[in-house]
């Protein structure tokens, strides 16, 4: 079993604070009998996601789920690539979108939900209604992928919610959350960080 980010965030803001260039992390996880890929990003990212399949000897149709952390297209762009995955997203990011990235998606309930033995979903609101964050077990280690839960390490260090949300609050309660539970962060737009010893 392993996990890796086959493709760091990226983040880039101007000098008034405004979004520029924004492209989501991928994650790869093995487990025993499943890999999957966490988020898909930007339609730019393709080669490179591509690229960071081959180190481990996969191609697009050798994954077996996807998983959208939330429903924006930073983050699912390259959703059509997998065309021979099993895609799946929170039911209540799904019921607020208007657009479906033309993938059949299937809907996990807001609520913990286990997707293969050492792989759990749990709902990290505050970005959108259902951003999903994904616990990776890996030993004695949690991994949490958090989409834009956390979106950079600022957020966390600094404790503030992402710029972009639909409810701050929440936001926060989510970065606790996921606090409790990690011991490595993937965040939606940066790389990887440890946060305990």
């Amino acid at each position: 079993m392993q996990i890796d980010v086959i493709k760091p965030g990226i983040l880039i803001r101007n000098k008034n604070n405004f979004i520029v260039k924004a492209e989501s992390s991928v994650t790869l996880i093995q487990t025993e009998n499943k890999t999957i890929i966490v988020d898909t990003s930007v339609k730019k990212a393709k080669n490179e996601i591509f690229d960071g399949l081959k180190k481990y000897n996969l191609t697009p149709a050798e994954i077996d789920i996807v998983f959208c952390t939330h429903h924006h297209l930073d983050h699912i762009s390259n959703n059509h690539l997998f065309e021979n995955s099993k895609m799946y997203i929170n039911k209540i990011e799904i019921q607020s979108r208007k657009h479906s990235n033309l993938i059949p998606l299937t809907i996990i309930p807001n609520k913990p939900f286990q997707l293969t033995k050492n792989v759990l979903l749990i709902d990290t609101p505050g970005h959108t209604l259902g951003s999903t964050s994904v616990i990776f077990q890996l030993g004695e280690i949690a991994y949490v992928i958090t989409g834009d839960a956390i979106p950079i390490q600022n957020n966390f260090l600094n404790w503030v919610p992402p710029f972009v949300n639909v409810d701050p609050n929440q936001c926060l309660k989510s970065m606790e959350k996921i606090k409790n539970i990690a011991d490595i962060i993937i965040p939606g737009h940066d790389e990887m960080f440890k946060i305990k010893s």
